[in-house]
């Protein structure tokens, strides 16, 4: 923090290889630090989507193996995010004889293969993800209207028209308020 100033950084999770490209042209020295949070870590999974079966539903083999489906080897290994780690892990590999300018890649099987931005020593963004993805909690709700008056009152600061101090104090009211109102 500087001057009353601070930064943080969320990274795009939705894919290995979008976080390693904004990491990488981030640079080192930025933390991914998620949302802003008092207690506890601000890294959310998001977790709009949910898929719940009734304990009384017909046909409970058929619904187990489909469940056991979604989170098994084949499935999470054509994901560009997949939420188990051995599966990360396992889907990045090093071609130095691959003909590219990004020798680190990661597969989705099949023989597809994305390219991957490094670190400026060379090595993946791997460590970086995984203590994202450990770390990370279910995001209880939609913060989809929080994110919108963020975005509302940061145009006003980049179009000059309200200082940083005063569109956080702005923002930090709005989100309160809405936060009452939620209660």
């Amino acid at each position: 923090m500087k001057d009353d100033v601070a930064a943080s950084f969320y990274p795009n999770m939705e894919s290995f290889v979008d976080f390693s490209e904004e990491l990488s042209r981030m640079g080192e020295g930025f933390h991914p630090v998620g949302f802003p949070t008092e207690a506890g870590n601000g890294s959310y999974w998001n977790a709009d989507y949910f898929l719940v079966v009734s304990a009384q539903a017909e046909h409970r083999e058929l619904i187990d193996a489909y469940l056991a489906s979604l989170f098994g080897w084949q499935r999470q290994r054509e994901l560009s995010h997949p939420v188990r780690n051995d599966i990360l892990e396992k889907s990045i590999v090093y071609m130095d004889d691959y003909p590219t300018e990004l020798p680190w890649k990661y597969s989705t099987g099949g023989g597809q293969y994305h390219g991957l931005r490094t670190k400026p020593d060379g090595s993946p963004w791997t460590e970086e993800y995984k203590d994202i993805l450990d770390r990370a909690v279910s995001r209880p709700q939609n913060t989809y209207y929080i994110e919108d008056i963020i975005l509302e009152e940061a145009r006003t600061y980049l179009s000059g028209v309200k200082t940083a101090k005063q569109v956080a104090e702005i923002i930090q009211n709005r989100v309160q308020l809405y936060l009452n109102e939620q209660q």
